[in-house]
Parts: C-alpha cells; structure tokens; sequence
C-alpha cells in the first residue's frame, strides 16, 4: 500500500476540495509518488530532492514547445535538467509541488533553460492560455472538456505557494533577446494581476537583513506576515505596495481604483464593505507591528474606492484625517479634494481652481493604488507589445490601425 504525503492532513483535505481539483489525481497518490517519498526520506541512503528527472518530456506543453524558438535559453535537449519541482508545474500537481518543498527542494533551482520553477510556473501560465485559445478555435467543446480553468488554477496555487516560500521574485532568464524576471511573466504573459500584486508585495525582500521573517503566531502567508518599520520606510521610499494591501487584494481579486465619483455609491459603499474587511482580518492576523491606525490609514478605501482616511492635499502639509485632525474639509465645489483647513484651502485655490470639477479631474489615491497605477503606465505599453508580437514602431501603428485603434497618418 503507498505511503501518505509528507504534509498536513488538513492541507491535503484543503486542496483536495478546490473546485479545480475535480477529476485530477495526484501522483503523490501512487506508487511513483510512493517510491520518490520512500527514496528521500531513506536514513540510510537518502536522495537528494533536487534530483534531476531524466524522462520528463513536457506533458501537455510539449505541444506548444515544439513551436518556441529562441524565447529561452532552451538547449537541443529541451527539458533536460528539470527537477521534480519543475514536474510538477507541467503537470499542475499542487500536492506534489508542496510535497516535494516540504522534503528539502530548493525553490530556486534552475533548469537547462535557466528558469526557476517559479519563472517556469508564471510562463506555463501563459502556455495554458495559448492552449486554450487553439483548442477554443478548433473546437469550442473540446476547449471546454479539457478544463483549462482548473490547469490554470492549479499553476496559479503552484506560483503563489513558490513565492510564499520565498522563492527569488527578481530572478532573472532571457527570453526574447531580453532578461526578464517574474514580473514579466505576471503581466506581460499571463496577465494575472493578482500575482503581479503579490509580486510587487515581495519585490523588496531583504535576503541579507530578512526583513520578512515568518512569524509562529501568524495565519498569513509567511512572507507578508510580518512588517518592521524598516520595511514600511522601504515601502514608502520605494513606492512600493503595502503589505496590507496586496494581501487585501490577494483575498478579494479585484483592485480598487478611485473612481472620480463615477460608481454608483451603493456599489462604492459594499466593495469598500468587504475590502475594508480583508483590511481588518489582516490586521487582525498578522503580526504586523506597525499601529492599527496607520495600517488603516495605508490600507483601507472609502466608498469612491478612494482612501477612506483623507489626506490634506495642500503642498507641504499631508495630515491626515482620524491620525493628525478628526476631519478635513471637502472643496464645496467638486467634493474631491480635501484640506485641513481654511488655510491650507487659500493657498492651493490658484492650482486648484484649474481642475475643480473638470472632467480631468482624478481623486488622490493611495500610496498602494498609485505604485500599481505607476508600474502599468511604464510597463503597460510594453506588454502591449508583447502580447502582438510586434518588433518596431512602425509595425505597431499598422497593426493598431488594423484593430480600429488609431488613424493612418
């Protein structure tokens, strides 16, 4: 009879009941399973976990393999150093991925094509959405049979169990012509927003320092569990997400963005409900030490998704509202810019008066939604490109004009 998995019974019964685990079996319910598990753990004579799999041949994706030429640093034998980590992110088997990091994998370990599991994981992301989209085109039937849905939902768990695991989010492979990292994959492949938010959460781990160090009480993910005031001084030189905030958004899917009073309010008022609440189970879960006030203040929205603790946008004051002064005052012109007084009000009449109730005019986001906002406007037009294959400027105006999208000139 095979052995059991070398995890909690309860998080085998977790995955197990995922939606996208209906007709999967995993291998770590078989004998290979059982002859891997009996191998590394042997007293004796234990194997290495980072063992190399000789007969892996891509499983699925090796049909769209065949087709990719120079995007990797892929050698004549394609799949050759791969580890049963990387297996098992071609066979989309969560449990053996958390099995085998759970035996001493190393979360880094690079292939004969230079990817970390992690960068292989975020590409087979996108793999599995040009497996659909040529099944969908053969045979919308078929693409519906080989739920697509539940290959990607798994790959999606395998990335941010990797990350969680602090696998290295700034590792770096060429692809392209070009060295790309994780982040590339995120969004300019997969367009998965959720993982670029997780990402940008863990961008600026400190290895020497280990500023994210798990904490024992903590039922987060280990590393956003935990934020010093170094960290929140990074975060905020850097521009970079809040930890409160990409956990939010990593619970709810979906990211708010201020939306110049333009959502119905009864809509505002319940997404801000349940993001506000995400907010709260964070707090209430983490280890964070930073005063709940001022993950608040960083964190949480109010109904035009917005921040729900306003800030004084006159030039050189910054209080903040419910932290600095109990309430600021809303221009009675448009209600979208605040100050702390009549004061600070006077002095950016002469700016503010420009945009007052234009059309143009945008409310203040928080730090977390404008460092998100930032990073799509630089990298945004990028991954458009990728996305269309185009190699020049003049064939991306042809192609944009094909698509409707701008004038010939």
């Amino acid at each position: 009879m095979p052995s059991q998995p070398q995890l909690p019974r309860q998080l085998v019964r977790e995955i197990l009941t995922k939606p996208w685990m209906e007709g999967f079996k995993s291998s770590v319910f078989d004998a290979n399973g059982h002859r891997l598990r009996c191998c590394i753990v042997d007293k004796k004579n234990p194997m290495n976990a980072d063992w190399f799999i000789e007969s892996h041949h891509g499983g699925l994706f090796s049909l769209l393999d065949t087709k990719k030429t120079g995007l990797t640093s892929a050698t004549s034998a394609r799949y050759t150093d791969y580890t049963v980590l990387h297996e098992a992110i071609d066979t989309t088997d969560p449990l053996l991925a958390a099995e085998i990091i759970r035996l001493g994998a190393l979360v880094d370990k690079i292939n004969g094509r230079g990817q970390t599991p992690l960068l292989h994981a975020l590409e087979r992301l996108g793999d599995i959405d040009a497996l659909y989209e040529q099944s969908r085109k053969s045979s919308s039937l078929m693409a519906r049979l080989m739920r697509f849905d539940h290959w990607r939902a798994r790959l999606k768990f395998i990335a941010i169990l990797l990350i969680d695991q602090h696998a290295d989010v700034n590792a770096t492979v060429q692809w392209g012509g070009r060295t790309v990292t994780p982040l590339f994959f995120a969004a300019g492949i997969a367009r998965d927003f959720d993982l670029v938010a997780i990402l940008l959460a863990h961008e600026y781990w400190n290895d020497k320092e280990h500023w994210l160090q798990p904490s024992q009480t903590s039922t987060l993910p280990l590393t956003i569990s935990q934020t010093d005031p170094r960290i929140q001084a990074a975060c905020d030189e850097d521009k970079n997400v809040d930890p409160a905030f990409a956990w939010a958004y990593s619970q709810l899917k979906f990211l708010p963005m201020p939306d110049a009073r333009t959502r119905d309010k009864k809509s505002g008022v319940s997404r801000a409900k349940k993001w506000n609440s995400a907010v709260d189970r964070y707090i209430a879960s983490s280890s964070d030490l930073r005063p709940r006030l001022d993950i608040e203040c960083a964190a949480k929205i109010g109904h035009s998704l917005g921040p729900r603790h306003k800030v004084c946008e006159a030039p050189g004051c910054g209080k903040v509202e419910g932290k600095d002064l109990k309430e600021v005052l809303a221009c009675s012109g448009c209600k979208m810019t605040y100050y702390c007084g009549w004061k600070c009000q006077k002095t950016s009449w002469e700016e503010h008066r420009k945009i007052c109730k234009t059309p143009e005019q945008q409310e203040v986001p928080l730090p977390s939604q404008r460092a998100i906002e930032a990073f799509v406007l630089t990298r945004g037009f990028f991954m458009f490109e990728e996305r269309l294959g185009i190699k020049d400027e003049e064939e991306l105006w042809e192609k944009l004009s094909k698509m409707g999208l701008c004038k010939n000139i």
